[in-house]
């Protein structure tokens, strides 16, 4: 499921204690016309890779000022967002462990590709 995915089914199937959380969306994919579906699809903001951390703290920053003026306009006690516990938890291989902490450290495809010694996909 792609990071657009994803985010449609939440929007559309949204849970109690996520309903109206930001969603920044970060991704190597940077046209314009990724960005609008982006937004179209209900992201609070688009960040495309490779990014600066400083800006990503700046929108972060924004996101929950916004957000907290929001629900602090609306309901006057709010309860802290909790996620569930997960219900299993999945063993990773060592590649995939090199993956996750490339992805987390927020390079490209093209980066990650070339550090796992891999091809990009085209499409």
């Amino acid at each position: 499921m792609s990071g657009l995915d994803f985010l449609e089914y939440v929007r559309d199937h949204p849970v109690e204690n996520v309903r109206g959380l930001p969603f920044v969306l970060l991704t190597a994919r940077g046209m314009t016309d990724d960005r609008i579906a982006g937004y179209q699809k209900g992201a609070s903001a688009y960040l495309p890779k490779p990014f600066s951390p400083e800006e990503l703290k700046a929108i972060l920053i924004g996101l929950v000022s916004r957000n907290s003026a929001t629900s602090s306009a609306s309901s006057p006690s709010s309860s802290p967002v909790t996620a569930p516990p997960l219900e299993s938890s999945v063993a990773l291989s060592p590649r995939e462990s090199e993956l996750v902490k490339l992805l987390s450290l927020g390079l490209t495809n093209k980066e990650i590709s070339s550090n796992m010694f891999i091809s990009e996909s085209k499409h």
